[in-house]
């Protein structure tokens, strides 16, 4: 089945800036580690015995605090580390608890009428449901399993914004699947109605994945599905065209999730056809890399394959997988029995720590004289304490603060590469499939995938220069050149350069800047502030929607404003801005962006002696300030 969807509140969580590359974070510094940075410190590394024990912990603490927002993320991150370990029944609990929590919060912020709560809650639920289901695939429920898909359907209804149709595009693939399984187990007419419904599934899939533009690694994962498909009902030359495609685009990616599928998918297809050495050969590939990534259920598959394969040409390899099979099923039971163990000596040293206590506790009632000189050394020891911790205060600051600087590059960097790997990617992949079909297009198809690949450009280009100015700010090569400037042709200007865009979503850009009012500043700097919060401006407009410019004078400064009427900023992405974080987004048409350009924008003004302020509401617009000197 496919791997299991993090909830959006753990997505926030993890976007804090935990997941980071495993060097950065060494074992040394674990013990320094917050609750939450333990939690994913272990996920990113597979650890997922030890991100069960991080989770317990952690949901100690978040319950007496009653902290429901942390408690739903822990709970969803506990039943996906249960649901990798092959502890179902437990991964079942949590995602249910998880649920629970979010059905609470939801009816309490819609009791305060806080304005998207349900929608917000409603999705966490549907994502968590969508988890549910999988578990229940894997233990073999496929029944259960398809009630919460179609529920999942039912509570997403119609999609509104492509994020809606990528989820739809997710709970038709599994679906496909599902029914792929339960149709092995019918027989004539109903197995035939089944296999073409799970074909129908897949196919649609698939289109909504092309048409919304879905990450690449999600669209290989609903080719594999497709090819299937097609291999159930006998169109075995397409499968197997799109079981190759989707291998050479999984070794572009580099994802070992995806190789490790599809060369099983591979294995299970020549195995069909009777080429059982090729069959092998794939399993092996299969069962080798997902042993190296900790993927059990894939190896186990992989192994059981390659046994299957093996019998048909070589009886003494086929014992070989067979023992390999067999030594890990016993490894993963043996790690259950491990943790039991664990679990039991925490247990023993809690009450020999108990009885202890109460021995000291009974020495203590003997020895009146020897604690009077324990308490006077204690204070004198805390009295030294207090000036060691005054003396280290300024040094524990700056290590802070220096510590603060490196997560916040840490994070932007990974967050902007991301994002340039993404763009990257996606046009390479366009252009793969104009290469492959190129006799086949219009002048017409080809013209709009141009004007696609131009716009995806442009993007990539204006994060490019963001990143630049950012890395060259941060390095002092961009010194404040303070020249005389009219800013009613400095904002004409901003929007020549966004004309494209604009007129592709049909926006009316309004320049209220007054043509006789001089600025005295850096040009270039107000230049590219105003152009990041233009283009920003139009890609969270709705079509047909207006936005406006302003320059006023007060109390000795010009105030420049863009005003929109598009989907709004959200409070946590505000607070990304506040602390110099950066927080991907997404436009009203699909358009991706990493949040550098807004937190340059707050870095240059700062910089400068300037201040910018952000008013936003989601669903009814935002409007940005930003101080520059008059002449």
């Amino acid at each position: 089945m496919k791997r299991p969807i993090l909830i959006l509140i753990c997505i926030t969580m993890a976007l804090v800036g935990l997941a980071q590359d495993g060097s950065s974070t060494g074992p040394e510094t674990l013990d320094s580690l917050s609750l939450k940075e333990r939690i994913f410190y272990h996920y990113d590394r597979s650890e997922f015995t030890e991100v069960v024990n991080a989770c317990n912990k952690a949901l100690e603490v978040y319950k007496a605090t009653d902290d429901f927002f942390e408690m739903a993320g822990c709970y969803s991150i506990l039943g996906i580390a249960y649901q990798r370990l092959g502890r179902y029944k437990e991964a079942i609990e949590s995602y249910e608890r998880s649920t629970e929590v979010l059905e609470k919060m939801k009816e309490s912020e819609i009791a305060l009428h806080k304005e998207g709560a349900e929608a917000f809650y409603d999705k966490n639920i549907r994502y968590t449901r969508n988890n549910m289901a999988e578990i229940y695939f894997a233990m073999g429920d496929y029944g259960e399993s398809e009630k919460l898909y179609l529920k999942c359907l039912e509570m997403l209804g119609t999609p509104h914004d492509t994020i809606d149709y990528l989820d739809q595009a997710l709970y038709l693939e599994n679906l496909s699947i599902v029914g792929l399984k339960q149709a092995a187990t019918l027989e004539d007419t109903e197995k035939t109605v089944r296999q073409a419904t799970s074909v129908k599934q897949a196919e649609e899939a698939m289109s909504l994945s092309t048409q919304y533009g879905d990450p690449p690694f999600k669209h290989v994962s609903k080719m594999i599905t497709l090819a299937q498909a097609y291999h159930a009902v006998g169109r075995i030359e397409e499968a197997m065209t799109l079981a190759n495609e989707a291998l050479g685009i999984a070794e572009m990616l580099g994802d070992p999730y995806l190789l490790a599928e599809i060369n099983d998918v591979h294995g299970e297809f020549n195995a069909y056809a009777g080429h059982y050495e090729e069959a092998e050969k794939h399993y092996r590939q299969a069962a080798i890399i997902a042993t190296e990534n900790h993927f059990d259920e894939l190896q186990l598959s992989s192994l059981a394959g390659a046994y299957e394969a093996a019998r048909h040409f070589d009886k003494g390899l086929a014992l070989d997988y067979l023992e390999q099979s067999d030594a890990l099923k016993d490894s993963v039971f043996n790690e259950q029995q491990q943790q039991l163990i664990r679990d039991y000596q925490v247990k023993y040293d809690l009450a020999e720590k108990d009885h202890k206590l109460a021995i000291q506790e009974e020495r203590n009632h003997h020895s009146r004289t020897m604690v009077f000189l324990l308490f006077a050394l204690t204070i004198l020891l805390i009295g030294l304490l207090i000036l060691a911790m005054r003396f280290g205060h300024i040094r524990k600051q700056q290590n802070k603060a220096l510590a603060k600087l490196n997560k916040t590059r840490n994070h932007m960097f990974s967050v902007v590469s991301h994002d340039l790997k993404t763009s990257v990617m996606s046009q390479n992949l366009m252009l793969d499939v104009m290469e492959s079909h190129f006799d086949e297009m219009t002048k017409d198809d080809v013209y709009a995938k141009v004007l696609i690949l131009k716009a995806s450009s442009d993007g990539l280009k204006e994060k490019m220069l963001n990143l630049i100015e950012w890395m060259k700010m941060g390095m002092g090569n961009n010194k404040i050149q303070t020249t005389t400037f009219d800013l009613h042709a400095l904002v004409e200007d901003c929007i020549e350069s966004q004309k494209t865009e604009i007129d592709k979503k049909r926006l009316t850009v309004v320049n209220a800047a007054a043509p006789s009012l001089m600025a005295n500043d850096d040009a270039n700097m107000v230049q590219l502030v105003l152009r990041n919060l233009l283009n920003n401006a139009v890609k969270f407009s709705w079509p047909d929607g207006e936005i406006r410019i302003d320059a006023t004078k007060e109390n000795g400064k010009i105030w420049m404003t863009v005003t929109d009427h598009g989907i709004g900023i959200s409070a946590e992405r505000q607070k990304c801005l506040l602390n110099d974080m950066v927080a991907p987004s997404q436009g009203t048409q699909g358009e991706t962006g990493s949040g550098i350009g807004l937190m340059l924008c707050k870095q240059l003004i700062s910089r400068n002696g300037g201040k910018i302020t952000v008013k936003s509401q989601v669903g009814n617009g935002t409007t940005i300030q930003f101080s520059i000197n008059p002449l």
